[in-house]
Parts: C-alpha cells; structure tokens; sequence
C-alpha cells in the first residue's frame, strides 16, 4: 500500500512538472521573429520602371541587437522591396509603442531597421524604429 502511494505521489509531482503553467499561457508569449535583422539603412534605390514604383533595393549595414552578439554586426546585405513587403513604423512611448503601417517613402538612409527576410533575398516586413527623444538636463 505504501509503494502505491508513493507511486501516486511521485507521478502527480512528474506531471505538475511537465504542465506548462496557466501563467505563460495567460500572459500571451509572443512569437519571436525567426532570422529577423537589426540593421541602418544605407541607401534605397527605387526601380526605374514607372508600373513598379514602389519597387527597389535596400542596402543596410547590420547591427548587434544585443552586447554581446555574435561577430556578425557590420555587415552589409541587400534586399529587393516590392509591392508586397509590408513597412511598418514603431510610434509611441518605451512601454507604449504599437506598430502604425507606414510607406516605403519613409525608409531613409541611417534609419535604424528590424528586417524580416523572405523568399529569393526579398524582405517580408520592414519595422523603422522610432526616434529617441532627448533627455532632459538636470538643472544644478
């Protein structure tokens, strides 16, 4: 009778170990972003053809996203842009920031960029980072 208990016991902690908690499920983890690149714009060229005009390339420089990243910052990649690469802009506040849809117009060189990659070196989705505001001097 005891080895059953413990048994019981023993498979009940097993499983309250293995079930993910109700409070990641609550709170909504978002999903990350698979081969996402931070990086400055450099330059866009728009295409030459006047029926595909918001077609183009994209230069950029990549960046680290965090200290301590990998070496691979600095380097310079290109992206073909065309009419169905979404360009979103980040607006608001550090705590309130929410993504407005914006233009490819508003993609100017030493923009700082998160670019989602996708098929044949085209880019999915293009987030412009907000600007940063200036601090405020302490007065002495």
């Amino acid at each position: 009778m005891i080895s059953l208990r413990a048994a019981i016991a023993s498979c009940l902690a097993l499983s309250l170990f293995f079930v993910p908690s109700t409070a990641d499920a609550a709170k909504g983890k978002k999903k990350k972003k698979d081969g996402a690149i931070a990086a400055v714009v450099e330059s866009f060229e728009k295409s030459k053809d006047e029926t595909k005009k918001d077609d183009g390339v994209l230069k950029v420089k990549t960046v680290a996203k965090k200290k301590g990243a990998p070496a691979q910052a600095g380097a310079e990649k290109t992206f073909a842009i065309n009419k169905d690469t979404k360009v979103e802009k980040l607006v608001g506040k550090k705590k309130d920031k929410k993504l407005e849809a914006a233009s490819i117009d508003d993609v100017k060189a030493g923009a700082k960029v998160t670019i989602v990659p996708g098929k044949d070196g085209a880019a999915e989705k293009i987030v412009i980072a907000g600007k940063k505001g200036k601090k405020k001097k302490a007065n002495a």
